[in-house]
């Protein structure tokens, strides 16, 4: 779950964020709609860890990771606009490889039992849990 707990954000003597609150949990899918200027870029970038709240508490689990392609993309110089966005993916691929290649592993082992043979079927089960969440 994802927890903003009475934050604010504000420049000088400008108060763009007061006291929100509001919690995500595991099974939500939402959306940021407000006005120009109304702090959605500024929750996201909170969320994703670029930015610091001035006041208040962001609470997330380190196993949760979020995308967030922002408003004016900073992107590597000689990549089109698609391949940027696919990199939001690259930590998926990563772990869709390591599930391929343990997979092969535990099919053309015979030690079912062993130490080594249930250590990779932990980690199979973790990457499984990492790619549904």
């Amino acid at each position: 779950m994802i927890s903003l707990d009475d934050v604010t954000v504000a420049y000088g003597g400008f108060v763009l964020l007061d006291k929100i609150n509001f919690h995500i949990s595991e099974t939500d899918r939402i959306g940021l709609v407000g006005k120009n200027g109304a702090g959605k870029s500024t929750i996201m970038k909170m969320i994703c860890g670029l930015q610091a709240p001035t006041s208040g508490r962001i609470d997330m689990p380190s196993n949760i990771s979020v995308g967030y392609l922002p408003q004016i993309m900073e992107h590597h110089k000689g990549r089109s606009v698609i391949d940027e966005a696919m990199s939001a993916f690259d930590k998926e691929k990563e772990v869709e490889k390591e599930i391929e290649k343990i997979t092969a592993e535990l099919a053309r082992r015979e030690d079912y039992e062993s130490k080594e043979y249930l250590d990779l079927a932990s980690r199979l089960s973790e990457l499984n849990d990492h790619l549904s969440a």
